[in-house]
């Protein structure tokens, strides 16, 4: 191999040719292209195996449970996300503690056993994006990968390597570099083991396409893709028209051509959308996403970090309704499903088959029960009408499935749907912004108009108790909504008077902190706010964002993004004046992580910037700290802030440029 001091120091270039070429070369024998044929559908098992110790988010450690689930399901590949940072020393020779490695190995053996591809990585090693261009960083992690690959030679070749996750910060070159140096050194161990590979950024699909493909024909390359963010990730829209769904095959089939053109199989590694966004866009999203990723023959592993984007209920060990999606999704399936109310308890379904099958069954499901059979039909049939939905149910999910008992049956996507509701003011009329709304005055309309709530009883039954959202009386007076589930939501019908910038602040409490919640109100969505650990259920702190409204009546929604569990009292709005700073704009002069940050803000810049004064200012306009840059990399203590949104700006002569910065513990 060919490493140059440019690249790694002396001692350590030594220690680590070293350390490959004393390894057992073991070969393995399947090749990407045959691999990728039988890889299907895949899953990630994120949020795990990367926090400095494994448990320490919103997930507990990996049970070997999982695996049999992700097997029962029909899932052939499974993702498993490390990070290794914490678990390496920090000097020559880098060594990985053996107890860890050794956790790695029980993990992905789990999959093995149960003959499921495993694919192993560098996840969120942050470390090495911000200082690759120092050499003792990039022989640690080239150490790094020279134990993982030893470590795991004598596995499986349904084991693969990938080099590194979403190197965001690293430019195209050294990633190109990166890619090229790691992958010979894993070659001295692991001759013909598959290695993935990606482009810089965030992995993108147009990254992977600009990337310098390595000269080796046991490689992959990945790619993510959470287009468009401002639904996948933010849940800001919804989604499903015709433009979107020809943006998204759009998209898939460029990674198609590229691949055959270059002859360099394609997986994406990455792609989902968070549960808060709406129920119906998200179920039409991942049927398109998983319908052309199967045309398209490109193995996949959609993103399930136990939050957000979870698709098991790990605690449970139950799945959401999108599993079946993934899962019974075909080119060939039934596509175009709609459900409409042609009466008060009416409900009207239509559909397209794309294909002949044996015969068409007509599911439906109420709450978060399983779908049961209503009705089988003829093959040719596109229309159902159930006049027997209960108008005290409420809500019901239906879905299509086309009966195939020699390729396997063919799901639609689910939709869910509301029976007579009509949405009416708690307080009969909307209430105004500005002003105050408390959180348990949402609309009247119940389950799937006016709120979400995950099960049907109001558990605290302080206020409202005929209502499922669970309202609990507060000690000081007044009321507040607890016992919240990521997922849920509660709408209030509202009359902007005027259009403008706000600010949005929520009244909130939680004992341990970390939770997310959003605002929307019609189309304009606020950040997804992380709600602070205040020591009880009773104090509250406000956590604010910035929103831009327009005039006149309109419904602001309440969305608990993700846990830990916290409390929330009241929303309030007020606009920002004209002598308010305004800040849209991005800081160019240094680059800034990381963002969120907890208690350090780490600036990088040129050294024209050292001796000028920045600050941190409130979204108010109003400064909250000072710092005169020392270094072209500086940092700044920023633990003294409350949780929230905040502007990073310089006294630059050029004119400032603030930039958005998110405080979150």
């Amino acid at each position: 191999m060919c490493l140059t001091s440019r690249f790694v120091g002396t001692a350590a270039l030594v220690w680590i040719v070293g350390l490959a070429v004393i390894s057992t070369a073991v070969e393995g024998q399947i090749s990407p292209e045959v691999a990728a044929s039988q890889m299907g559908r895949g899953i990630n098992l994120g949020n795990t195996l990367e926090p400095p110790n494994e448990g320490e988010w919103n997930n507990g450690p990996a049970q070997e449970a999982y695996f049999d689930e992700y097997a029962a399901a029909g899932f052939s590949t499974v993702r498993i996300p490390v990070r290794w940072d914490q678990h390496t020393g920090t000097s020559v020779p880098y060594a990985i503690d053996q107890s860890f490695l050794e956790r790695v190995e029980e993990v992905a053996d789990w999959a093995l056993d149960r003959n499921l591809f495993v694919v192993i990585n560098a996840h969120h090693e942050d470390w090495l994006k911000a200082t690759y261009d120092q050499p003792a960083s990039r022989a640690r992690f080239d150490s790094i990968w020279v134990q993982v690959a030893r470590h795991f030679a004598d596995k499986s070749d349904s084991l693969f390597f990938e080099i590194i996750n979403e190197p965001f910060g690293m430019s195209r070159d050294d990633v190109d570099d990166l890619n090229a140096r790691v992958l010979q050194l894993i070659r001295a161990s692991n001759p013909t083991r598959i290695v993935m590979y990606s482009g810089n950024e965030y992995s993108a699909a147009a990254q992977l396409f600009a990337a310098a493909i390595p000269d080796d024909p046991y490689i992959m390359g990945y790619y993510h893709s959470y287009d468009p963010w401002e639904f996948a990730g933010l849940a800001n829209r919804e989604w499903g028209t015709e433009a979107d769904i020809a943006e998204l095959r759009a998209q898939i089939e460029s990674a198609k051509d590229w691949s055959d053109q270059n002859s360099v199989v394609v997986t994406v590694s990455e792609f989902g959308a968070v549960v808060a966004t709406d129920y119906n866009s998200r179920m039409r999203y991942l049927h398109a996403y998983t319908s052309a990723l199967i045309e398209y023959e490109l193995p996949f592993q959609v993103w399930d970090d136990g939050g957000d984007f979870e698709v098991l209920k790990r605690s449970e060990l139950e799945w959401h309704d999108s599993k079946d999606i993934l899962i019974h999704t075909y080119p060939d399936g039934p596509d175009e499903f709609d459900v409409s109310i042609t009466t008060d308890s009416t409900v009207t379904l239509t559909w397209n088959n794309q294909a002949t099958h044996t015969e068409i069954r007509v599911e439906r499901a109420t709450g978060d029960s399983s779908f049961q059979t209503i009705a089988t039909l003829s093959a040719a049939d596109t229309t159902y009408v159930d006049a027997d939905a209960d108008t005290a149910t409420q809500e019901y999910r239906y879905r299509i499935m086309a009966v195939n008992a020699i390729s396997g049956n063919r799901y639609s996507h689910p939709l869910r749907t509301s029976i007579q509701q009509v949405r009416s003011s708690f307080i009969g009329e909307p209430h105004s912004i500005p002003g105050v709304i408390e959180a348990e005055d949402f609309d009247l309309g119940g389950e799937g108009l006016a709120y979400h709530d995950s099960d049907a009883v109001n558990i605290p039954g302080g206020y409202r108790p005929d209502e499922a959202v669970d309202i609990e009386n507060r000690v000081s007076g007044g009321f507040h909504i607890g016992y919240v589930e990521a997922g849920e939501w509660v709408e209030h019908s509202v009359n902007v008077q005027e259009a403008g910038t706000y600010v949005v602040e929520v009244e909130v409490a939680s004992l341990l902190g970390g939770g997310r919640v959003h605002i929307l109100v019609g189309q304009s969505g606020s950040e997804r706010m992380v709600v602070p650990a205040t020591g009880d259920w009773e104090t509250t702190v406000s956590i604010s964002s910035q929103i831009e409204l327009q005039p006149g009546e309109q419904v602001m929604r309440i969305s608990i993004v993700s846990l830990p569990e916290y409390n929330i009292d009241r929303v309030s709005f007020t606009r920002v004046d004209a002598t308010t700073v305004q800040r849209d704009s991005e800081l160019s002069s240094f680059e800034i992580y990381p963002n969120p940050a907890n208690s350090r803000l780490y600036l990088i810049g040129p050294s024209s910037m050292i001796g000028q004064q920045v600050s941190i200012v409130d979204i108010t306009g109003r400064s909250r700290l000072f710092h005169t840059v020392k270094s072209e990399r500086d940092q700044i203590s920023v633990s003294s802030l409350s949780p929230g949104i905040y502007f990073l700006d310089t006294d630059s002569p050029a004119g400032k440029k603030p930039a958005k910065i998110v405080i979150a513990r």
